[in-house]
C-alpha cells in the first residue's frame, strides 16, 4: 500500500488548513457529520450533510474514513442506514481505506437491542475473534475497500482456561 504521509483528523476550524493543500492527508469520522431524521415508522434514520460533503470532497487531500458507528465485535446486524451513509462517503472521496473499532456498543437483552452508549471491549475468547473476522470481511466486501482497525484498551484479563 502507498505511503499516504502524515494526517490529521477533520475538524471544521482546521478547515483552512485543509483548503489551502497544507495537510498531507485527511481523516475524517463519518459519523460525526450525520443528521438524525425521524422516518415515517416513528424510528431514525442516518442522513448524509450533503453540502459539508460536497465541501469536503473539494479538499485535495488524500482521504481516509474511520469509523465510530460499525464496530467490528458487533456480533448484532450492521445498520443498514449507517452502511448506506458510510457508501455515499466512500464512493464520493475513494478513500484509501476506511478504519473502524474492534468494540461492541449493543447487545441484546431481554429480545431488545440496547445502545451502551459507548465503545466496550470485546471478550478475549475464539468466538469474539470468529465475530470480529467475519465482520471485518463482510465490511471489506460491502464498501469495496481495505478495511482496518483500532483497537481500544481492554483492562480485561484473558480467561486461561480457553
Amino acid at each position: 500500500m502507498k505511503e499516504l504521509g502524515v494526517g490529521l483528523v477533520y475538524w471544521s476550524a482546521l478547515a483552512p488548513l485543509f483548503e489551502s493543500g497544507d495537510a498531507a492527508v485527511l481523516e475524517l469520522e463519518p459519523q460525526t457529520l450525520w443528521t438524525k431524521a425521524a422516518t415515517s415508522s416513528g424510528r431514525f434514520a442516518y442522513q448524509l450533510n450533503e453540502a459539508l460533503f460536497e465541501s469536503i470532497a473539494g479538499f485535495p487531500q488524500p482521504k481516509l474514513l474511520h469509523g465510530i458507528g460499525q464496530p467490528l465485535a458487533e456480533p448484532l446486524t450492521t445498520h443498514s442506514s449507517t452502511l448506506s451513509c458510510s457508501d455515499a462517503w466512500r464512493t464520493g472521496w475513494k478513500p484509501a481505506w476506511v478504519s473502524e473499532h474492534l468494540s461492541f456498543n449493543r447487545v441484546l437483552h431481554d429480545g431488545t437491542i440496547t445502545e451502551c452508549g459507548f465503545l466496550l471491549p470485546p471478550a478475549q475468547t475464539p468466538a469474539s475473534a470468529r465475530v470480529a473476522a467475519t465482520n471485518v470481511r463482510r465490511y471489506a466486501s460491502a464498501i469495496g475497500r481495505p478495511v482496518a482497525f483500532e483497537t481500544g484498551v481492554n483492562y480485561s484479563d484473558r480467561d486461561p482456561s480457553i
